[in-house]
């Protein structure tokens, strides 16, 4: 009896001072004794307000309804909440799902099921008349995603591709020619992302960005975000450039009570990472940073000095203190966005001219745990006061997020991804965005942003600078003749055969050629010699004397070059993408297609992708700039691509009394017609590249060879240019340094 009354007075006391220390405003601590269905559970060693305990599921599966709980004042665990605000007695651990086909055109897929699982695969199938493009195997993922590329059935006759049918998605519409339109919806369980009403452009592309619905419960990997990013950091290295742009960052926080504070000091490492990395790519910009729960404060401003000092903004992150707003249970991300707004109003008035202010680029990096709560709703801020700011938003969402709202306020663009989810904030250590040995120069087909001027021409042309055109080179043959040409690995350079046609074939060419590399002046680069000039087998300038006394003949006009020492390559020294390559598979969405050979792979597709009818490309060059001057500085010029017939009339017109049976022996099926409205290449300018850009990335489809009238410019004027589509094969069989895979075959 005296033990139990011990026991009891134990029990009376311990209450009372729980009672008291509530009162009084003391913490708590938090139970222990606290479980997950099919999981485990890691709980803090000192269960204190702010400390979190994460749920661990086995690969396949998701915690529900969060990933973790944090430690409240009050000794209780915060709620077990959905992203839908539904409540829930025991955590779990849901299997993982992939989001299911529900129509696919043009062809079948097997097994049909209402439910994928991790490991489940499918297999796609085409109609007789159409082929597979994309990925005929696909598998379901640990993280709830396919693998691969999506499949699509095309038959190649429409103005444009077939645009596919997104996983989830029911797709109306198949008009696939100029101007046609096709429109995507997703169910409600699913979240859309991407255009959903796209249209059938004159350059054969759809607009806007391929949609997709994603399942509520899927999320990226540290890779996937890595990767994205890394492509976001070159681009903003190459944007700025040899411009006057200027790039304003804003970092924004989540700090709310749902966050706890070993996650906030996690999202902060993100950022300082984030940091790290522009100063590791020299790349010049002002930060500011907000940090958000019920309320938003601004930690810097753009208007502060220490704004432009990496190092400084890094120890203001450091010194944030999660403590300040831990008691903040709302998550206001509208007052966040508002506080960016007026961090872009202060600067703005500082800026004493208006042109200076058009400078300004911004991006914005947000990292939150969940859906806002309170204040005004984001998109509604997004569209009201974002609208004349040119401004992308990267969104970062941990644990179960509401994604219809992250998705809704990043940027929708073509070729880029601007929003993610990761399963818990200790994914973003893995995220290894700090990286100073610069490998991502190795990206092909990348340069500053620059300005197609349409209508000007390399004669009479529009200067331009090497960081927009870092491929390209200047070749000097000899004492007086150059030639231009293109880098397309560390150790190659690509240019016309012709260029080589003034030096006797005795001896060793390459002693007598040298490659200037890096400016955009004629007379100035850096001087690399060569090992060794390949002229393609086949070129024979004099194969058509018989037929045409006196004629030169430019079939299978290619050469390349080996360089002694392999090119480091930088803002001013890239290499431009090839055809036919694993870069350009990638470029061109084609990762994940099965290729029964060569021809299937480079001619079939990728050539119906890059080599289209009226389609836009660019020169650049050192040649001409009209009738008796050459340029002090690189020209560029827009140009179009036609039917080989258009040149052939024109070399017709300039070449009578002789037949045109005669003269369409002189344009072969290695060679590409293009030209416009008085843009043309010229003297000088032979051995450059001709290139079109897709997805960010420019792929080099022509080399400059041979004009089909003695002028220059003037009116309508076409040109030749070596179809480097076909001519790959005979690059592949001596380039070692491109990896020439598709899909992992060595074709």
């Amino acid at each position: 009896m005296g033990e139990r009354r011990a026991a009891l007075k134990h029990l009376f006391c311990t209450n009372v001072i729980l009672l008291l220390n509530l009162h009084l405003g003391v913490a708590q601590l938090c139970n222990l004794d606290i479980k997950i269905k099919g999981g485990d559970v890691i709980l803090p060693r000192n269960p204190i307000p702010g400390s979190i305990l994460h749920y661990v599921c086995p690969d396949g599966a998701y915690p529900y309804p969060v990933a973790w709980r944090v430690c409240q004042r009050d000794g209780s665990w915060t709620p077990l909440l959905s992203d839908s605000r539904e409540h829930s007695i025991l955590a779990s651990c849901n299997p993982m799902t992939c989001v299911q086909p529900l129509e696919f055109e043009n062809g079948e897929f097997y097994p049909r099921k209402s439910v994928y699982k991790v490991g489940d695969k499918i297999q796609f199938s085409c109609y007789s008349g159409f082929r597979v493009y994309g990925s005929s195997f696909l598998s379901c993922q640990s993280n709830g995603k396919w693998n691969g590329s999506l499949p699509i059935c095309d038959d190649d006759e429409a103005f444009c591709h077939n645009p596919g049918i997104p996983f989830g998605s029911r797709k109306s519409g198949k008009d696939y020619n100029l101007e046609g339109v096709v429109t995507y919806t997703c169910p409600a369980n699913l979240i859309p992302s991407g255009t959903l009403k796209r249209v059938c452009l004159s350059n054969h592309q759809w607009s806007g960005k391929e949609p997709s619905c994603e399942s509520r419960y899927s999320f990226d990997t540290a890779e996937d975000i890595e990767e994205a990013l890394n492509n976001t950091m070159l681009s903003l290295l190459h944007r700025q450039g040899n411009t006057e742009e200027k790039l304003n960052v804003y970092l924004l926080i989540d700090a709310s009570q749902s966050v706890g504070k070993d996650n906030f000091q996690l999202g902060v490492g993100f950022l300082m990472n984030l940091i790290l990395k522009m100063s590791n790519y020299a790349i010049q910009a002002k930060y500011a940073i907000v940090v958000f729960a019920s309320q938003a404060k601004t930690k810097l401003a753009l208007t502060e000095k220490a704004n432009q000092d990496p190092k400084a903004v890094i120890n203001i992150l450091k010194e944030l203190s999660y403590s300040e707003f831990e008691e903040s249970p709302g998550t206001n991300t509208g007052e966040a966005l508002l506080q960016v707004v007026a961090l872009i109003n202060s600067y703005k008035q500082q800026q004493r001219l208006p042109i200076l202010w058009n400078q300004n680029k911004h991006i914005s990096f947000i990292v939150t745990d969940g859906r806002s709560n309170m204040g005004p709703p984001p998109k509604i801020v997004m569209n009201e006061k974002f609208a004349d700011i040119p401004m992308d938003i990267y969104t970062f969402g941990i644990g179960n997020v509401y994604k219809e709202e992250l998705v809704s306020i990043a940027s929708q663009k073509k070729g880029e991804r601007h929003s993610f989810m990761l399963l818990n904030y200790r994914e973003l250590q893995k995220i290894g965005i700090v990286n100073t040995d610069k490998t991502l120069y190795y990206k092909c087909g990348i340069a500053t942003y620059h300005e197609v001027f349409r209508l000007s021409r390399i004669f009479n042309g529009k200067a331009t600078n090497i960081t927009e055109w870092p491929w390209h080179v200047r070749i000097q043959i000899g004492e007086h003749h150059s030639c231009g040409g293109t880098i397309i690995s560390p150790h190659w350079i690509m240019t016309a055969a012709h260029c080589f046609s003034m030096i006797s074939p005795d001896g060793d060419i390459s002693r007598r050629v040298s490659v200037f590399i890096g400016s955009h002046l004629p007379s100035g680069g850096e001087h690399r010699s060569v090992k060794r000039v390949l002229i393609h087998d086949k070129y024979n300038e004099r194969a058509m004397q018989r037929e045409l006394p006196g004629s030169e003949f430019y079939d299978y006009d290619i050469a390349i070059l080996e360089l002694h020492h392999h090119l480091t390559f930088g803002d001013t020294k890239q290499p431009v993408c090839l055809p036919c390559t694993k870069d350009s598979a990638e470029i061109l969405k084609l990762e994940g297609t099965v290729w029964k050979d060569w021809e299937e792979f480079c001619h079939k597709h990728i050539a119906q992708q890059i080599l289209t009818e009226n389609g836009e490309g660019i020169i650049t060059g050192f040649g001409m700039v009209n009738t008796t001057a050459i340029p002090t500085q690189l020209q560029q010029a827009t140009i179009q691509l036609k039917d080989n017939s258009a040149c052939l009339e024109e070399f017709v017109k300039f070449n009578r009394p002789f037949s045109a049976d005669t003269l369409k022996t002189f344009i072969t099926k290695n060679m590409l017609c293009a030209g416009g409205t008085g843009a043309d290449a010229c003297k000088g300018d032979s051995g450059g590249p001709f290139i079109v850009k897709r997805s960010e990335h420019w792929i080099q489809i022509g080399v400059v060879s041979w004009g089909v009238t003695p002028i220059c410019g003037g009116g309508q004027r076409n040109g030749l240019y070596t179809n480097v589509v076909q001519m790959m094969q005979w690059i592949k069989s001596h380039v070692y340094d491109i990896d020439f895979r598709a899909n992992g075959q060595v074709l």
